[in-house]
Order: C-alpha cells, then sequence, then structure tokens
C-alpha cells in the first residue's frame, strides 16, 4: 500500500477524537476505533493491518483510560473495573465493582502491580494507594503515612518512580474548612512505595510547572512535560528542570519507539496529526545548566534561622501534640476539648459503643451500621468509608486517627477496631 494512502486512511481515523484510542507496544502504533484493530509503523512505509476486535462487554473507551504497562489495560476513569487486551480481545479481569472514588487519579506501575493513587468520589479525595492483586482480582488498599495532603489528592501534575519512591508534584485537594472548595497543591511529595512513607519535598514549583500540562511521560529517568509549544525536562532527583520552545503544540502523547516520541499535534480548525519528536535534538542541552524547578524567597541564611527556630519549638510542639484530650459524648453531638466534632447519628453511635465496649469485632460493628439487606463486600467498603470520613475529621482537629483497627489475637482473621486511647484522658 502507497505511504501516501496510509498516512491519508491514518489521518481519516483522527477526525473523530472523542472515538480514537492510541498507543504503542513492540515498535507499533496501534488505534482502536469502533470494532477494529488497526496497527501502523512508519518505520516500514508498507505496513498496515486491521483486525476484528473484540469487545466482549461493549465497554465506552471514553470513560476508560488505556494503561500500557506490562500489557494493555483499560481501566474504568471512576475506578474498579478492569480489562486487558489479549490478542485482539477485550476481556475483563477484576471481580470488583464500579469504585466511583477515583476521578482524576494517579496510575502506575511498581513491583509488577498496577497502582491508583488519590482520586475524587463522594464529595471526598482519596488519601490512599489501591493496587490490583492478580491472585485475588480485587483492588485491596494501603495507607500512605507521613505528611501527606491531609483533605486527599486528585489530578496530580506529573509523577516519576525512581527505584522504590514515587515523586509526584501538584494536583487538586479539598479546602480544609469546606469541601465544598477545592485549592492547588504548589509542592512536590515522595512515598515510599515499601514503606508507605510520605515526605514532602522543599518548596514550591515554578510558574511554569503550576497548572497541569497537556501530558508528560517518563524517559531515561527524567519527566518530559509538554505544556502546548513548550517542553520542560525535569531531573526528579535534582530537582532540576530545562525547557524548550518546539514547533509543534503537543496535544497527547501518544508512546515512544525507538529515539522519538510521538503525539497528537494540537491545531485549532484542522486535522490533528500525528507527529514526532527525536530525544536526541535535546540530550546536548541536557548536561548543561539547569533551572531550579523550585521558586524559594528565602536566602541560605534564612532558610538556617527558620531551621533554628524549628528545631529549638520542636519539644514545645511535641509535648503538645502528646497532651491528653478530653471527648464528650451528648445524644446528638459529640466534642472533643470543646469542639464540636460531628453530629452525624451514625458517628455518635459508633464512638458510643467503642466507648462503651472497648473494642468492636468486624461483624459487631457491621451490625451497628444496619446495612445487612447489602452483600458482604459492600457493607465492608461503606464500613470502611465511615472510618476513614471519622479519621479525617479526627485528623484534622488533633492530627490522630481516632478509630485504630487491628487483627484479633484469638483469631487474625477478623479485625478488631477500637479508640486510640493514647490521646484521651
Amino acid at each position: 500500500m502507497p505511504l501516501f494512502l496510509i498516512v491519508y486512511i491514518f489521518l481519516i481515523n483522527l477526525t473523530q477524537k472523542d472515538q480514537t484510542n492510541f498507543f504503542i507496544k513492540d515498535s507499533f502504533i496501534y488505534e482502536i476505533k469502533e470494532d477494529s484493530l488497526y496497527r501502523f509503523s512508519y518505520s516500514k512505509s508498507d505496513f498496515y493491518s486491521k483486525e476484528l476486535l473484540i469487545n466482549h462487554d461493549n465497554i465506552d473507551f471514553s470513560k476508560y483510560h488505556i494503561l500500557n504497562f506490562d500489557n494493555i489495560y483499560f481501566y474504568k476513569k471512576t475506578g474498579g473495573l478492569l480489562y486487558q487486551l489479549i490478542d485482539n480481545e477485550i476481556t475483563r479481569i477484576d471481580n470488583s465493582y464500579d469504585h466511583k472514588l477515583h476521578v482524576g487519579s494517579l496510575s502506575f506501575f511498581h513491583n509488577d502491580q498496577i497502582n491508583i493513587l488519590g482520586g475524587y468520589g463522594f464529595f471526598n479525595r482519596r488519601d490512599d494507594i489501591v493496587y490490583f492483586s492478580k491472585e485475588k482480582k480485587e483492588w485491596l488498599s494501603r495507607d500512605i503515612k507521613g505528611d501527606f495532603p491531609i483533605e486527599g489528592i486528585s489530578e496530580i501534575n506529573f509523577h516519576s518512580i525512581i527505584e522504590d519512591n514515587l515523586i509526584f508534584c501538584g494536583g487538586v485537594t479539598n479546602h480544609e474548612n469546606d469541601h465544598l472548595k477545592t485549592k492547588k497543591i504548589n509542592e512536590c511529595y515522595e512515598i515510599n512505595l515499601t514503606t508507605l512513607l510520605s515526605k514532602k519535598l522543599f518548596g514550591n514549583l515554578n510558574e511554569n510547572l503550576v497548572n497541569p500540562p497537556n501530558d508528560y511521560l517518563n524517559l531515561n529517568d527524567r519527566i518530559w512535560i509538554f505544556y502546548d509549544n513548550l517542553l520542560i525536562i525535569v531531573n526528579p532527583i535534582k530537582m532540576t528542570s530545562v525547557s524548550f520552545d518546539i514547533e509543534f503544540a503537543v496535544d497527547r502523547i501518544i508512546g515512544v519507539i525507538g529515539d522519538d516520541i510521538y503525539f497528537k499535534e494540537r491545531k485549532e480548525n484542522f486535522l490533528s496529526e500525528i507527529k514526532k519528536l527525536n530525544i536526541n535534538d535535546f540530550n546536548e542541552k541536557l548536561g548543561s545548566d539547569y533551572s531550579v524547578l523550585y521558586n524559594s524567597n528565602s536566602t541560605f541564611y534564612k532558610f538556617l534561622f527558620g531551621l533554628f527556630l524549628v528545631c529549638s519549638l520542636f519539644y514545645t510542639v511535641n509535648q503538645y501534640k502528646k497532651r491528653k484530650r478530653k471527648i464528650i459524648l451528648f445524644s446528638d453531638k459529640i466534642l472533643i476539648d470543646k469542639i464540636l466534632f460531628t453530629k452525624d447519628p451514625k458517628w455518635i453511635i459508633v464512638v458510643k459503643q467503642l466507648l462503651e465496649n472497648k473494642i468492636l469485632k468486624n461483624h459487631e460493628f457491621l451490625d451497628i451500621l444496619k446495612n445487612e439487606t447489602l452483600d458482604i463486600g459492600h457493607q465492608n467498603r461503606l464500613k470502611n468509608i465511615l472510618i476513614d470520613s471519622i479519621n479525617q475529621r479526627s485528623n484534622h482537629l488533633i492530627n490522630q486517627d481516632l478509630i485504630l483497627s487491628k487483627k484479633w489475637e484469638k483469631d487474625n482473621r477478623i479485625n478488631i477496631y477500637f479508640l486510640n486511647r493514647n490521646i484521651f484522658k
């Protein structure tokens, strides 16, 4: 087939933006369109193929992210549902449900597992990592410890994985005092994916990186970030960056073949084309001077002075955090140190039972919530959401979880729940 005809067919397929899906695998560009799987090669100008795509559940591709990890996956944008492309068949591989909790979440691959960080749903943002268990075919949650946005996170600007550390920058979180409002995150965080310990990295993002980019990719231990005709390449280890003006306005990255980055170009009132950038054109400048990724108005001496103040106050603050709190339970509300904790009837019942019984086994906790008409999996999910909400409120007031859990000593298959009595009189 002549090259110009291949390109023509390729460009025709791009005219309906919302119905096209591209990815790169084994040095070929693939497009999924309706009931067909197209395969193209830019290195072999005479290569083009098309085969029938078997979509067992007739999934709507506009509602799924394509995850190009060890295999090609289709992940529901709201969370939970996961499909895999096996040959020319799209097959569901999970036994879960539509979580509706992970809009705007970050997907990444680590230790042969698909991981999901953050996301938005039910008026809250997540503050945990869920990962897909291939054995159980379910999503399991892991709590993040340490310094992390207390109101959760979604719509992260960009990320990178360096060995066992996830580095991510920017995003959106809930406002502390009003969950109907949001605020931008202007910092970077690092999470150790082995210990789940998180820490905030020093400084604020510079003005070019505060807003989310059109797209980005991780390449050769650097993050290539595209804002229309601006390319910023970030070194996530040194937290430095260098920028380039490029000829094309990059709309969406398709992937990398050899030394070329393939992408869809953004053009107003014109057909969106597939273009490519050669990585080697930028490598020479990557070894030269970098601009600092962060803005900092403080001088070195101001920083030392601030560090001295922090150290001098550390003991006092630490003692304040360890002080005992007073919890007061009324029929219609709960106070902690005379501050309103909640008026929610379910919260009041749960705290009252934990105060009276010291511990609640999992089935006892479920009995309190009275959701027995639902299946046990759904009951447990609602229980976990309730505990997360209570602990989010507790962390907002006293920086500690109110409800703790552990395995029962007599039967480690059973979880027990109890109040964090170390913080109360």
